[in-house]
């Protein structure tokens, strides 16, 4: 029998470019059968097994770097076996009582809990060269390689915690929630799948190729167009605050009804913006006045305030791709308003909430097919990659990164044995980190009659935190609870 080949797959312009990192993903299900645990693995097994057959560069090897360009190879096996499930599979047993499903479920699941060092799959945590046992930060792939997932289930009081990382330089976040789909339906749907014809249907994702071809010709001697929010070199700035502080995570929770009820009072209001007001470009104005409002002891000489969002461009491609495309293709756009706009009321104004929101969806709206275009011939002629950071004053700076998780459906059927048949919460693990802000994804179906409300997930010192939760009239009247 011929020995099974290595594949390479071809790593588009923007993978090559975003940061090198994991991506954590946490579903939490009840699971109130401990006997049942033997099933729940081979189910999840047998479930992996299908999804990387369906996409098996996901079961390949990133790096190392090319010495002289800085750019990713990835390999991976031309037929997928169940030694490869094994190999980023694993399954945990945490009999702690600080990990108590119920317990954690009466606090809201509070990300605090979750640390990486625990809940990061086993199968990085103990790889050589991953960052840290934390697996959180940018790697470094000049000698290293690392997988491209890895998963692991880990079997709590009373809960399971699936955990799910996936490196950021082969998906972004509507490739993964792709995977992650396709993952739950084949647990959910274990034992009726034709393997044979699945593996002659697997994704190769040559739409990469195709991304490249995007890149627009520069005649020679023409400048190469800036991006905004990417910079070659690491970005230096003035930090306001030490390395080292400590920093806390807590996750706002506001109700989807409030937030359509202002969306339409300010429409009836006559406010004028690009696009129509998204429920998101209200939520992010909150987020960013406020959060400028908590660090403004400490913001010094600093005059503006930048956010970069991260903006899916598939659907703004002209003409669109003509397949689904797994790989990266979401960029950041950067709004900017001056921090005494932000900061100098005594209590927020509907006046500054509207100016904050005009600003994000003029940025947004922006983004169409030239402005794509520019950052992919940004990208192509960056020259050697020597960092994946964003050009933004971003950890114990002015600015913040928005990441808008709405559109994920995580909340789907997974039916695995002993546990409840969908998570019943979504978190991302705990990191140390200042001015992340995620926009977490809320289930579709209503709980007991009523919308399930919007969940953000901030990330800033400890100290601002503190100001930004105790603000009189500050984001907290905004909110049902803050976990």
């Amino acid at each position: 029998m011929a020995e099974d080949k290595t594949l390479k797959l071809h790593l588009s312009i923007p993978d090559q470019h975003v940061a090198r990192s994991y991506v954590q993903t946490l579903f939490l299900f009840p699971f109130s059968n401990q006997l049942l645990v033997e099933d729940a693995v081979k189910a999840l097994e047998e479930g992996l097994l299908v999804a990387l057959t369906r996409f098996p560069y996901l079961a390949g090897t990133l790096g190392p770097e090319c010495p002289e360009k800085g750019t990713l190879t990835l390999r991976y096996p031309s037929k997928i076996e169940p030694t490869h499930v094994k190999s980023l599979f694993s399954y945990e047993i945490l009999a702690k009582e600080e990990y108590d499903y119920q317990e954690l479920k009466k606090r809201g699941m509070p990300t605090s809990t979750f640390k990486g060092r625990v809940f990061a799959p086993r199968t990085l945590r103990e790889h050589p060269g991953v960052i840290s046992e934390d697996v959180e930060g940018i790697m470094d792939f000049r000698f290293n390689t690392a997988p491209v997932i890895g998963v692991e289930a880990f079997f709590i009081p009373g809960g399971l915690a699936l955990s799910a990382y996936t490196h950021h330089s082969v998906m972004d976040g509507t490739g993964r929630a792709a995977f992650l789909k396709h993952f739950a339906e084949d647990v959910r749907n274990r034992g009726t799948h034709d393997l044979e014809l699945i593996r002659s249907n697997a994704d190769g994702d040559d739409s990469r190729i195709n991304i490249d071809a995007r890149v627009p010709h520069i005649p020679f001697g023409e400048p190469i167009p800036e991006a905004e929010v990417y910079k070659h070199g690491v970005e230096k700035f003035k930090k306001t605050l030490p390395e080292g502080t400590p920093c806390a995570g807590k996750i706002f929770v506001i109700s989807r009804k409030r937030m359509e009820d202002f969306r339409e009072q300010l429409i009836s209001d006559g406010i004028e913006t690009e696009k129509p007001v998204s429920i998101f470009n209200i939520l992010a104005a909150l987020v960013w006045i406020h959060v400028t409002r908590a660090r403004k002891s400490h913001l010094g000489e600093y005059e503006e305030s930048s956010i970069a969002i991260a903006c899916d461009v598939r659907k703004r491609l002209d003409p669109p791709l003509k397949k689904r495309y797994m790989g990266n293709l979401a960029f950041g756009t950067k709004a900017t308003l001056p921090i005494k706009l932000l900061t100098t009321e005594k209590f927020v104004t509907n006046k500054t909430i509207i100016r904050t929101i005009r600003c994000i969806n003029y940025n947004i709206a922006k983004v169409d097919n030239a402005w794509i275009l520019r950052h992919l011939l940004y990208f192509a002629h960056r020259g050697p990659i020597t960092d994946t950071e964003l050009g933004i004053n971003f950890s114990f700076g002015p600015d913040m990164y928005m990441t808008s998780w709405l559109n994920f459906e995580a909340y789907e059927e997974w039916n695995i044995p002993g546990a409840a048949p969908r998570p019943e919460f979504f978190r991302r693990s705990h990191s140390e980190l200042d001015g992340g802000i995620v926009f977490l994804p809320r289930p579709r179906e209503k709980i007991n009659g009523v919308d399930a409300p919007y969940e953000i997930l901030v990330r800033i010192a400890e100290e601002d935190m503190n100001r930004l939760v105790s603000e009189e009239q500050g984001l907290s009247k905004w909110c049902e609870t803050i976990y």
